[in-house]
């Protein structure tokens, strides 16, 4: 995996703790999960971080995973990182300035005249 993105690195996360039986159930015991719980708490708030945060606090088995998928494991900290790092404005939310040498609304509603 060249790409170290959330998306991506989430299910193979996930992929890497079900291909051995002990991994995985050292997952759940340490989750609370299950197999019949899990589908349903992938779309809840936090899942990602729980499994990156499983992940990265066992180093053997992030240097594992890392070998298994030819990244740093540097960068999977990141990637956690960055789940933690307020989210940068997006267009729709971003303010829009006000055009040079054009009066805003404030402007030309309070305007005299």
């Amino acid at each position: 995996m060249s790409e170290t993105t959330i998306d991506a690195l989430v299910p193979s996360i996930l992929q890497f703790l079900a291909a051995d039986d002990e991994r995985m159930a050292r997952f759940f015991a340490m989750t609370g999960l299950t197999v019949d719980t899990i589908r349903d708490a992938a779309g809840r708030p936090g899942f990602e971080e729980a499994v990156m945060d499983h992940l990265l606090a066992d180093e053997r088995l992030l240097v594992l995973f890392a070998d298994a998928e030819g990244i740093a494991s540097e960068s999977i900290a990141k990637a956690r990182a960055a789940l933690d790092a307020p989210a940068a404005p997006t267009r729709e939310t971003a303010p829009r300035p006000i055009p040079q040498g054009l009066p805003s609304g404030i402007s030309r509603r309070f305007a005299a005249g």
